[in-house]
Protein backbone atom coordinates (compact mmCIF):
# COMPACT_ATOMS: atom_id res chain seq x y z
CA UNK A 1 0.00 0.00 0.00
CA UNK A 2 1.41 3.35 -0.70
CA UNK A 3 1.47 6.18 1.38
CA UNK A 4 0.63 9.27 0.05
CA UNK A 5 1.38 12.74 2.01
CA UNK A 6 0.08 15.77 1.33
CA UNK A 7 2.87 18.31 0.92
CA UNK A 8 1.13 21.56 -0.52
CA UNK A 9 -2.10 22.73 -1.95
CA UNK A 10 -2.11 25.19 -4.17
CA UNK A 11 -5.07 28.21 -5.33
CA UNK A 12 -5.60 28.59 -9.17
CA UNK A 13 -8.79 30.70 -8.74
CA UNK A 14 -11.14 31.46 -6.17
CA UNK A 15 -12.81 28.59 -7.09
CA UNK A 16 -9.83 26.35 -7.98
CA UNK A 17 -7.12 24.68 -5.85
CA UNK A 18 -4.57 22.21 -6.66
CA UNK A 19 -3.46 19.52 -3.58
CA UNK A 20 -0.07 17.74 -4.48
CA UNK A 21 1.12 14.41 -3.40
CA UNK A 22 4.33 13.28 -2.54
CA UNK A 23 4.40 9.52 -2.80
CA UNK A 24 8.06 7.72 -2.02
CA UNK A 25 8.61 4.50 -4.27
CA UNK A 26 10.78 1.89 -4.28
CA UNK A 27 12.36 3.15 -7.57
CA UNK A 28 11.86 6.75 -6.63
CA UNK A 29 9.11 8.74 -6.05
CA UNK A 30 5.72 10.15 -7.83
CA UNK A 31 3.51 13.04 -7.82
CA UNK A 32 0.55 13.20 -7.63
CA UNK A 33 -2.25 15.89 -8.17
CA UNK A 34 -5.66 16.50 -7.59
CA UNK A 35 -7.66 19.58 -8.76
CA UNK A 36 -10.49 20.37 -6.45
CA UNK A 37 -12.99 22.70 -8.02
CA UNK A 38 -16.07 24.09 -5.65
CA UNK A 39 -14.76 21.56 -3.23
CA UNK A 40 -15.26 18.60 -5.60
CA UNK A 41 -12.41 16.59 -7.30
CA UNK A 42 -12.94 16.91 -10.64
CA UNK A 43 -8.83 15.73 -11.98
CA UNK A 44 -5.66 13.72 -11.56
CA UNK A 45 -2.67 14.04 -12.97
CA UNK A 46 0.35 12.09 -12.07
CA UNK A 47 4.72 11.99 -12.54
CA UNK A 48 6.97 9.06 -11.43
CA UNK A 49 10.59 10.36 -11.13
CA UNK A 50 13.93 7.74 -10.87
CA UNK A 51 15.84 10.78 -9.89
CA UNK A 52 15.92 14.38 -9.22
CA UNK A 53 13.61 16.56 -11.63
CA UNK A 54 14.55 19.87 -13.36
CA UNK A 55 11.40 21.32 -13.33
CA UNK A 56 10.92 25.44 -12.50
CA UNK A 57 8.78 24.59 -9.45
CA UNK A 58 7.57 21.23 -7.32
CA UNK A 59 4.98 19.19 -9.09
CA UNK A 60 5.20 21.37 -11.91
CA UNK A 61 4.62 18.79 -14.60
CA UNK A 62 2.00 17.06 -12.87
CA UNK A 63 0.05 20.38 -12.31
CA UNK A 64 0.82 21.26 -16.16
CA UNK A 65 -0.82 17.89 -17.44
CA UNK A 66 -3.56 18.24 -14.76
CA UNK A 67 -4.74 21.62 -16.02
CA UNK A 68 -3.90 21.42 -20.05
CA UNK A 69 -6.82 17.86 -19.45
CA UNK A 70 -8.90 19.96 -17.76
CA UNK A 71 -11.95 21.38 -19.68
CA UNK A 72 -12.23 24.11 -17.36
CA UNK A 73 -9.31 26.00 -18.92
CA UNK A 74 -8.31 26.60 -22.53
CA UNK A 75 -4.55 26.50 -23.32
CA UNK A 76 -4.56 29.92 -23.51
CA UNK A 77 -5.79 29.76 -19.57
CA UNK A 78 -3.60 26.90 -18.56
CA UNK A 79 -0.17 29.03 -20.26
CA UNK A 80 -1.08 31.75 -18.22
CA UNK A 81 -1.74 29.85 -15.12
CA UNK A 82 1.47 28.00 -15.53
CA UNK A 83 3.48 31.26 -16.33
CA UNK A 84 2.07 32.92 -13.13
CA UNK A 85 3.08 29.90 -11.15
CA UNK A 86 6.57 29.74 -12.44
CA UNK A 87 6.83 34.06 -12.08
CA UNK A 88 5.57 33.30 -8.26
CA UNK A 89 8.02 30.56 -7.48
CA UNK A 90 11.14 32.43 -8.67
CA UNK A 91 9.80 35.34 -6.91
CA UNK A 92 9.98 33.38 -3.60
CA UNK A 93 13.60 32.06 -4.52
CA UNK A 94 14.25 35.59 -5.30
CA UNK A 95 13.41 36.75 -1.69
CA UNK A 96 14.98 33.86 -0.06
CA UNK A 97 17.91 33.95 -1.32
CA UNK A 98 18.04 37.65 -1.09
CA UNK A 99 17.10 37.45 2.76
CA UNK A 100 19.88 34.89 3.35
CA UNK A 101 22.86 36.96 1.81
CA UNK A 102 21.57 39.80 4.12
CA UNK A 103 21.92 37.86 7.26
CA UNK A 104 25.35 36.46 6.43
CA UNK A 105 26.70 40.33 5.43
CA UNK A 106 25.35 41.01 9.16
CA UNK A 107 28.76 38.83 10.26
CA UNK A 108 30.78 41.96 8.86
CA UNK A 109 29.13 44.27 11.40
CA UNK A 110 27.77 42.27 14.45
CA UNK A 111 32.07 40.09 14.51
CA UNK A 112 35.43 41.90 15.24
CA UNK A 113 37.47 39.47 13.13
CA UNK A 114 37.66 37.73 10.23
CA UNK A 115 37.66 34.34 11.77
CA UNK A 116 34.75 34.99 13.87
CA UNK A 117 32.92 36.88 10.54
CA UNK A 118 34.00 33.72 8.27
CA UNK A 119 32.04 31.70 10.65
CA UNK A 120 28.87 33.79 10.93
CA UNK A 121 28.75 33.70 7.00
CA UNK A 122 29.12 30.14 6.40
CA UNK A 123 26.31 29.36 9.97
CA UNK A 124 23.94 31.91 7.90
CA UNK A 125 23.94 30.13 4.57
CA UNK A 126 23.95 26.63 6.06
CA UNK A 127 21.30 27.52 7.62
CA UNK A 128 19.49 29.11 4.97
CA UNK A 129 20.59 26.75 2.16
CA UNK A 130 20.21 23.71 4.44
CA UNK A 131 21.47 20.30 2.24
CA UNK A 132 21.65 22.75 -0.69
CA UNK A 133 24.90 23.86 0.61
CA UNK A 134 28.15 21.56 0.23
CA UNK A 135 31.45 22.71 0.96
CA UNK A 136 34.44 21.43 -0.56
CA UNK A 137 36.28 18.69 1.22
CA UNK A 138 39.82 21.02 1.85
CA UNK A 139 36.94 23.64 3.64
CA UNK A 140 39.31 23.33 7.17
CA UNK A 141 42.51 23.50 5.15
CA UNK A 142 41.93 27.06 3.35
CA UNK A 143 43.26 30.41 4.82
CA UNK A 144 40.60 32.51 5.99
CA UNK A 145 41.26 35.05 3.26
CA UNK A 146 40.27 32.32 0.85
CA UNK A 147 37.26 31.38 2.87
CA UNK A 148 36.41 35.16 2.83
CA UNK A 149 36.57 35.19 -0.81
CA UNK A 150 34.19 32.30 -1.57
CA UNK A 151 31.87 33.43 0.74
CA UNK A 152 31.77 36.69 -0.42
CA UNK A 153 31.65 35.46 -3.65
CA UNK A 154 28.30 33.16 -2.37
CA UNK A 155 26.73 35.98 -0.52
CA UNK A 156 27.14 38.17 -3.83
CA UNK A 157 25.91 35.62 -6.40
CA UNK A 158 22.82 35.28 -3.94
CA UNK A 159 21.90 38.88 -3.71
CA UNK A 160 21.90 39.11 -7.40
CA UNK A 161 20.57 35.86 -8.31
CA UNK A 162 17.36 36.34 -11.37
CA UNK A 163 15.55 33.22 -12.06
CA UNK A 164 13.45 34.74 -14.97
Amino acid sequence: MKTQKLDKIITIDDRTNVECYYIKTRYGFKHEVKLVRDGCYCGFAKCCYYNRTWESFEYESAISDLLYKSPFYTKDETAEIMGRLRRGEHEAINRRFGMISAIAQLGGLLTDDQKAQNDWKERMIKAGLGDGLIMPDNWASLSEDERQARLDHVITSMANVSLK
